[in-house]
């Protein structure tokens, strides 16, 4: 059952090198040359649209080619990004803002340790690094890095497809994700480097819960939504399993939910009682997801077994 699949995939982080600048040598001026060439290259020129309507919403994405790359560009709230694809989460206990290095980045410098072969600058190697490490960037929480996303996805994006990933920016929300690439199309066997992460039941209904409010939220035209403690924990409450009757064991189930989608960083505490949604709850959830996982929540509460898990 499409439902029941794993909702996100994870991956290792790497850790930053500490850079020793060196002078710049004629072959390494030429390479920073060569360089400034390829991130100069805007993404708009040759661009397909492909459009097809899911559940009566239309849905457009835009795939631009660049020397046999693509990079998926959403544009416009759409709601669905991709049929059949897990997404990932990632493992690591530290938050956005403290995976990313402050360090003054010298633009001068070419290579930043002994033996450096590297062709990316250092804000393109952080921005690269923090999409391997979290499942996804905001504009809110990168602390710049977006911005260097948007600006050299190109090049980003060759580098995650070296790793069989590529990259999807949703212009309009501002979120940026890897996914991992489909070998099927061209009959090969890639390997795999996020891997999958089973939701708890609790968690599960409260990503459903969350998507629905983010797009009520949307209607109205807000960028965020908003929800509060006592809501989802009553949205909870309703749909429990038909055989959950340990009121005590459900609430801290409850409690774990909630405090699992703030360390995933899809919830952010405005206040004691009060949450803001993050807009990648609209892109790691899109509309054909969002509709498994309503049929699924609605079997799970009619008869289904409290001990379930996504």
């Amino acid at each position: 059952m499409d439902a029941q699949r794993s909702l996100f995939h994870a991956a290792g982080g790497c850790a930053p090198a500490g850079r020793h600048a060196r002078p710049i040598s004629p072959g390494n001026q030429q390479r920073r040359a060569d360089q400034d060439r390829r991130r100069g290259v805007v993404l708009h020129g040759q661009a397909g649209w492909h459009s097809r309507n899911v559940h009566g919403t239309a849905v457009c994405a835009r795939r631009t080619a660049s020397r046999g790359r693509t990079v998926t560009i959403i544009g416009e709230h759409e709601d669905e990004l991709f049929e059949d694809e897990t997404l990932e989460e990632s493992l690591e206990d530290e938050t956005l803002e403290e995976s990313i290095d402050t360090v003054p980045i010298d633009d001068d410098a070419v290579t930043y340790f002994e033996g450096d072969d590297g062709g990316l600058d250092l804000a393109e190697r952080r921005a690269l690094v923090v999409l391997l490490k979290h499942r996804f960037v905001t504009v809110e929480t990168s602390n710049g890095v977006w911005d260097t996303i948007v600006k050299s996805r190109k090049i980003i994006n060759s580098r995650l497809n070296d790793l069989f990933l590529e990259l999807v920016i949703d212009v309009d929300r501002e979120v940026a994700f890897k996914r991992q690439v489909s070998p099927r199309a061209m009959g090969l066997d890639f390997p795999t480097l996020l891997f999958a992460h089973a939701w708890q039941r609790e968690e599960t209904a409260l990503l459903v819960f969350l998507r629905l409010k983010f797009r009520e939220a949307e209607g109205r035209g807000e960028k965020y939504g908003r929800v509060s403690r006592e809501a989802m924990y009553d949205f909870l409450k309703d749909n429990r399993a038909a055989t959950a009757t340990d009121e005590v064991r459900d609430g801290s189930r409850a409690k774990r939910a909630v405090d699992a989608l703030k360390t995933a960083q899809l919830l952010k505490e405005v206040d004691t009682d009060e949450f803001r949604i993050s807009p990648a709850i609209a892109v790691l959830l899109p509309a054909s997801t969002l509709m498994n996982l309503l049929s699924w929540l609605t079997d799970q509460v009619i008869g289904a077994t409290e001990e379930d898990t996504l």
